[in-house]
């Protein structure tokens, strides 16, 4: 399953999180704190994103996919090779930033549901946390910035 973000306010969204054509690691974290699920997110410039799903992340920060998901793999390869291709992929789908709330409608998550975002100021490194109101299977989702041989070609 490959899902989409789009920003609420468009770049200016995405700068102040300093998240702008970077790619992050993204881990869904449930109640219990256990890694639920992975995403590889691809963001563009203009505040959206596109998703690929993964297993994890291996001992030297490359994503980890089973071999019954090649098109995963291709998939993101698509995506950190070609602009074109990563910014059609980010017109599907929302991700809304408000301020410091983040609602995320990739079909993993409670579409109603608002997080509120931690940053460590450096734009490496951003939690959404979720409410125990919301009933979220996953309460937190932290997004850390993939290692530079992981960026955009």
């Amino acid at each position: 399953m490959i899902a989409t973000l789009t920003f609420f306010s468009g770049s200016a969204a995405a700068k102040s999180l300093r998240v702008a054509n970077h790619v992050y690691y993204a881990s869904f974290i449930d109640a219990n704190g256990y890694s639920t699920k992975y995403q590889v997110v691809c963001f563009t410039g203009g505040g959206k994103a596109a998703y690929v799903n993964a297993d994890g992340v291996d001992e030297h920060q490359q994503p980890l996919f089973n071999p019954d998901q090649q098109q995963q793999a291709k998939q993101l390869h698509s995506y950190l090779t070609s602009k074109k291709q990563r910014q059609e992929a980010a017109k599907a789908g929302r991700f809304t930033i408000k301020g410091n709330r983040l609602t995320i409608n990739n079909g993993l998550l409670n579409n109603n549901s608002s997080a509120k975002i931690d940053q460590d100021g450096t734009g490496k490194k951003f939690i959404a946390r979720y409410p125990s109101t919301t009933k979220q299977k996953d309460q937190t989702v932290i997004f850390q910035r993939a290692p530079q041989k992981s960026q955009y070609k």
